[in-house]
């Protein structure tokens, strides 16, 4: 499993390095993450001075994470995997790096686990968590980032 403290590691070296990167315009440069795992790779597509579409990648060379910088935040589409290269996390971020739109989160097997939605960065509607199989196991609803219904497993 991906651990923590190292993507802590890459992604402050991301917003470390991304000034320098930002003003070259080859495609895709490639980078040690420098910390306790020395295959640990982010590989960076500059779109201009200030946005750029990033890759991490594991020790084993597995797709970790992708993504979009702008202005020092994720914005657009983010993806996180698990380490079986199956999607863990897809989010959708705004401008100001909010998240919005309909998040969803997997298991493992690439079944989804919950389904929610964003506004203004606040969860807000109902929330779908599923069990592994693909049964609904809990619905709660929200509003403004604040549950309304009780949560019971």
């Amino acid at each position: 499993m991906f651990h923590i403290l190292n993507y802590n590691i890459v992604k402050h070296l991301i917003i470390t390095l991304s000034f320098t990167f930002l003003f070259l315009s080859l495609p895709f440069k490639s980078f040690s993450s420098g910390d306790n795992k020395p295959g640990m790779n982010v590989k960076i597509d500059t779109l201009s001075s200030n946005h750029f579409y990033y890759k991490i990648f594991d020790e084993q060379g597995t797709l970790v994470e992708e993504a979009y910088w702008k202005n020092g935040r994720n914005v657009g589409t983010f993806k996180r995997y698990h380490v079986n290269g199956v999607i863990a996390q897809e989010f959708n971020f705004d401008e100001s790096g909010r998240r919005v739109g309909e998040q969803k989160y997997y298991f493992e097997n690439g079944q989804e686990r919950l389904i929610g939605n964003w506004v203004d960065g606040a969860i807000n509607g109902q929330v779908v968590w599923f069990e592994e199989n693909g049964g609904k196991m809990q619905t709660v609803s929200f509003r403004n980032g604040k549950r309304r219904t009780k949560l019971v497993f």
